[in-house]
């Protein structure tokens, strides 16, 4: 179990060079990932990067949400596409930050969606990790805190320590849950 705070995150271009992103973890490396978890902000109207062979998840976490192909993808709306997918996206209004998370289908599966309340059940699932990025209010256990922008990260054997430690939350939590299971 780890807590990956804001000002660790790997800031990098797009891999089309339109945009920048802050990577929170790419497993096991860059030129070959099973997985990667990335926090971008999209500025103006750009196509997304193909990632052929790979699944997506992405919401929008601030912001005012924006098209993608011409659907609308609404603020904490979870939208899955496949990488192979040629992308158009256009802001709705301003600026938004997303949050994205792009898998290899044939090692795991993964599920991402939106928590506004920390309750034991809901995270200690037979799921082999889980990645918690925390977007509202403060989460803490034992020595262990989470701050707005944190992310937590926690594998099937941790999961132990949640049962034996009393959970703190702040009463306005909101926290982007992603649920990853090999297979």
């Amino acid at each position: 179990m780890q807590v990956i705070q804001k000002n660790q995150y790997q800031k990098m271009n797009w891999k089309n060079g339109f945009g920048k992103t802050n990577e929170i973890i790419c497993f096991p490396s860059q030129e070959k990932f099973i997985f990667r978890l990335s926090q971008a902000c999209i500025q103006q109207n750009c196509e997304f990067s193909k990632y052929a062979g790979y699944k997506r998840l992405l919401t929008v976490i601030s912001g005012s949400g924006l098209l993608l192909n011409g659907k609308k993808i609404e603020p904490l709306g979870v939208h899955s596409f496949s990488g192979d997918e040629f992308v158009r996206c256009e802001l709705i209004d301003q600026e938004v930050q997303d949050l994205g998370f792009i898998y290899d289908p044939k090692i795991i599966n993964a599920k991402m969606y939106v928590i506004r309340s920390f309750k034991k059940e809901e995270i200690l699932k037979k799921c082999d990790l889980i990645y918690l990025y925390l977007l509202q209010g403060e989460l803490s256990f034992g020595q262990l805190a989470l701050r707005v922008g944190d992310t937590l990260e926690l594998q099937k054997i941790d999961q132990e320590i949640l049962i034996r430690n009393e959970i703190k939350t702040s009463e306005q939590l909101q926290a982007i849950l992603i649920e990853i299971e090999r297979l």
